[in-house]
């Protein structure tokens, strides 16, 4: 209580809210841990399929598509997260202009990935594999250009977190992992 008898914060939400939250990051602890599980399951299958030395390019192959997905990406859908969800109960009007403008933003960076694909695949190739791998340039544009496509999957989930949609939002989480494999 601050001088004078008023309440000083903000009160906790109410038992409404709190079965909400609840329900919510219920959904959401089932979605990330099962796709944690099946993100370990693909990577154990294919590990066990491909053998030491394939296993050891897939996972040059992975962690190129991890580094080009968090370049940029994640700082758009924090941002949409951030002030889409408060435009869309403040001023419903000016989220559609915000989701336009992470469209855009996003949009731009998939472009330079379609684009590095293509310029950069030789020199990328030359630098992380033996010539003797059987890992192609072609192999290294279609790492920048399923980067470029993962861009907008995670734009998906931003956009589905904004508006607390957290059943189709956990739909989404748990197919990533299969996305993230199909893309290297």
């Amino acid at each position: 209580m601050a001088p004078g008898g008023e309440a000083v914060g903000t009160p906790l939400p109410g038992l409404r809210g709190l079965v909400r939250l609840g329900q919510a990051g219920g959904v959401l602890f089932v979605a990330k841990v099962g796709a944690a599980g099946l993100s370990f399951i693909i990577l154990a299958f294919l590990a066990r399929i491909l053998g030491p030395a394939s296993f050891g390019d897939f996972t040059l192959l992975r962690i190129l598509f991890m580094l080009l997905v968090g370049l940029l990406g994640p700082a758009i859908d924090t941002a949409l997260v951030r002030f889409g969800a408060r435009e869309l109960v403040q001023c419903p009007d000016r989220f559609a202009p915000t989701v336009r403008a992470a469209l855009h933003a996003k949009a731009m960076l998939a472009i330079a990935f379609i684009v590095g694909g293509i310029v950069l695949a030789y020199p990328v190739r030359s630098v992380l594999f033996d010539p003797s791998s059987p890992i192609r340039s072609l192999h290294i544009a279609i790492v920048f250009w399923g980067a470029a496509a993962m861009l907008f999957v995670d734009l998906l989930r931003a956009l589905l977190q904004t508006q607390q949609r957290f059943a189709a939002y956990a739909v989404v989480e748990f197919l990533v992992p299969v996305l993230r494999a199909g893309a290297v």
